[in-house]
């Protein structure tokens, strides 16, 4: 039959005291154990655990603050309360005490009821704390198990989006629906949703390397205005809805980056400035050298973002609300992204924005060293 007592270890030098703790736990019900060394105390723990540890302070050889800083080193004993026992004129450090990792300490000579209350007051705490890491255990597991899922259900999304950005791609081929240009534009809308969502599914799956510890960025030098050209032609005609200006340096600038993953940042940051304003205002790209970083500033003509939104946009699942048109709208996982490529590259990102004035999204590319 499993012993469902609490287990007491009692380390005392003193064979009267020992005897006297030892008895009184005993009639408590505790399952008690003892020794009267730090060695023998330690060797004891080498192959049991006891929920609580009583330890005196003055014990020969081996003090109650060594015998404490040894146990709490060892992985397996560091969650084990240790309770000090002290002598009350003796020298008592009570700061090194809990520094030392104790939870609490009993003065001798011993009330028996001040012994009852602590021992069972940091038992049950004890217990309570064993509780909640078991289920924050349970619950980290549950969440692992349903991020697998939704991984794997995101992955398989892929194939058939990227079926359907092929065949829109070949439908705007066909002179009936170049010649039709109502028709063409529903199929550029077909083209721009499914790159979103194509978009979307990268973004939901980098993250989730990024929170595994497997995502990898491959840093190379890149001349920026080409990724400039490029994040331009991935976004089609959404671009052309709003006055799109770009202003970058009239010299190459090469900067230091992963290509593919900085271009997809500049697509988030674009297509979000797209979106969260209204067709005819502008959207301007902008690029200045400021050594030893490129700084990069999508600026756009919405309503702004309020501070209380600022804190959220980096988070997961942050949300922006449009006053306008009285609605939430999600930036996703997106501008997390965002967040976790740029300083995953060595830069930096943020936003500046004030209700009613528009925003500019701001980051840094290090530059590329200089060809010698």
């Amino acid at each position: 039959m499993t012993d469902t007592r609490s287990h007491v270890l009692v380390v005392d030098d003193d064979p009267v005291n020992l005897h006297l703790l030892v008895h009184f736990m005993q009639m408590e019900g505790y399952a008690v154990d003892s020794a009267r060394t730090g060695a023998a105390a330690l060797a004891w723990l080498q192959d049991f655990r006891p929920d609580m540890i009583l330890l005196d302070i003055n014990i020969p050889e081996m003090d109650g603050f060594e015998i404490c800083q040894r146990l709490k080193a060892d992985a397996r004993n560091r969650d084990i309360p240790v309770v000090f026992l002290s002598g009350l004129h003796d020298t008592f450090d009570k700061v090194k005490a809990f520094e030392m990792g104790g939870v609490d300490y009993i003065t001798k000579p011993f009330q028996m009821d001040e012994v009852r209350v602590r021992i069972e007051t940091h038992l049950r705490m004890a217990k309570m704390k064993a509780a909640l890491e078991q289920a924050n255990a349970k619950l980290r597991e549950e969440e692992k198990q349903r991020e697998m899922l939704i991984h794997l259900i995101v992955h398989d999304m892929r194939t058939p989006l990227f079926g359907i950005v092929g065949m829109a791609d070949l439908v705007s081929l066909n002179p009936d629906v170049q010649r039709d240009s109502e028709t063409r534009d529903y199929v550029t809308i077909v083209q721009e949703s499914a790159r979103s969502l194509v978009n979307l599914i990268s973004d939901m799956l980098d993250v989730y390397k990024q929170d595994c510890g497997s995502i990898l960025v491959h840093p190379d030098d890149a001349v920026f205005s080409d990724m400039v050209t490029e994040s331009t032609r991935l976004l089609g005609g959404l671009s052309r809805r709003r006055h799109f200006d770009v202003h970058q340096p009239e010299v190459v600038v090469r900067v230091r980056c992963d290509k593919g993953l900085t271009i997809r940042v500049l697509v988030n940051l674009l297509a979000n400035a797209f979106r969260f304003t209204r067709e005819g205002t502008r959207v301007t790209l902008s690029a200045v050298v400021e050594e030893p970083f490129l700084k990069v500033r999508v600026e756009d003509e919405g309503e702004g973002i309020s501070s209380a939104d600022q804190d959220r946009l980096f988070s997961k699942f942050g949300q922006l609300e449009s006053k306008q048109k009285g609605v939430r709208y999600s930036t996703g996982l997106g501008l997390v992204f965002c967040r976790m490529v740029v300083e995953a590259q060595g830069g930096s990102i943020g936003v500046v924005s004030a209700p009613g004035n528009g925003s500019t999204f701001w980051l840094t590319l290090p530059l590329a060293p200089a060809v010698q």
